[in-house]
């Protein structure tokens, strides 16, 4: 299977952002998608377009790869991550629970 991709945004000439898409198969289902592993803006860039337009860019791919689906990860906390991705179509799907666990 071929590798990922590492897409980057660029705001007059300079980096704005940047994507890296994986190829994933879904733990439960066995079913091949496609998986935003990291996506990042600069801080200078951010409300300028660039995170919608690598979202944009990152769904292209996916349908490039014949996926029906495009999956990724936040941070609870991460609001306006949040917000952007459901802006974008996302939905949650899953929710993982954490426990810290003392080694002493």
């Amino acid at each position: 299977m071929e590798g990922g991709a590492l897409l980057i945004a660029e705001a007059e000439g300079r980096p704005a952002g940047f994507a890296f898409l994986e190829h994933a198969t879904d733990y439960f289902t066995g079913e091949r998608h496609g998986h935003l592993g990291m996506i990042a803006v600069t801080q200078s860039a951010e409300g300028q377009g660039a995170g919608a337009a690598l979202l944009a860019a990152a769904e292209s791919w996916a349908r490039a790869h014949a996926y029906d689906r495009l999956t990724l990860n936040v941070f609870e906390g991460n609001s306006r991550a949040r917000r952007a991705y459901e802006r974008a179509g996302f939905a949650v799907e899953t929710l993982r629970y954490v426990k810290r666990l003392s080694l002493d």
